[in-house]
């Protein structure tokens, strides 16, 4: 199954997964900074999902306006999300795949603040990513179970047996 095909059967899940409500703070987590090492994602279904993190594939706009919030941008900002891809995911296709997300208003649910200036919590975001990763992860799975070898029919096992 695409990416595409994924978001569309999990976008009305999402929208419909309760949001949190333990927290009221409005500002953003902050996340730990990442070593000078660490450049590459090397996980084939986890997102690497940090604030002030110039080492991502894009960014996400967690604070402004409702309209704003969500979009994903490729300039680094010291105040925005960033988001690094796993590495069965190319970098252009999930900023893509972020633009649809926010597109389809996805994060409006998500968003905390007052009327005008609203922001995103970064644990929230890591929900979202990490959804998308488990659901990737249980597809990847279920391919490989699954698989039987078709037999091959009696005319072409003389055709292979000659070869």
């Amino acid at each position: 199954m695409l990416l595409p095909e994924l978001l569309t059967e999990l976008l009305p899940e999402l929208l419909t997964a309760p949001a949190t409500e333990s927290e009221t703070e409005t500002e953003t987590e902050t996340a730990e900074t990442a070593p000078e090492t660490e450049t590459e994602n090397k996980s084939c279904f986890t997102w690497i999902i940090k604030n002030n993190y110039p080492d991502a594939d894009f960014w996400l706009i967690n604070k402004g306006s409702q309209d704003k919030l969500g979009k994903p941008i490729k300039k680094f900002e010291p105040f925005l999300t960033g988001i690094k891809c796993p590495v069965l995911v190319i970098p252009e296709y999930g900023y893509y795949m972020c633009l649809h997300l926010h597109q389809q208003g996805l994060w409006k649910k998500y968003a905390i603040g007052s009327i005008t200036w609203k922001n995103l919590r970064l644990k929230d975001i890591k929900a979202v990513f990490q959804h998308i990763g488990h659901t990737h992860r249980n597809q990847h799975q279920s391919r490989y179970k699954s698989f039987i070898p078709a037999q091959i029919p009696a005319e072409r096992q003389e055709f292979f047996a000659s070869l």
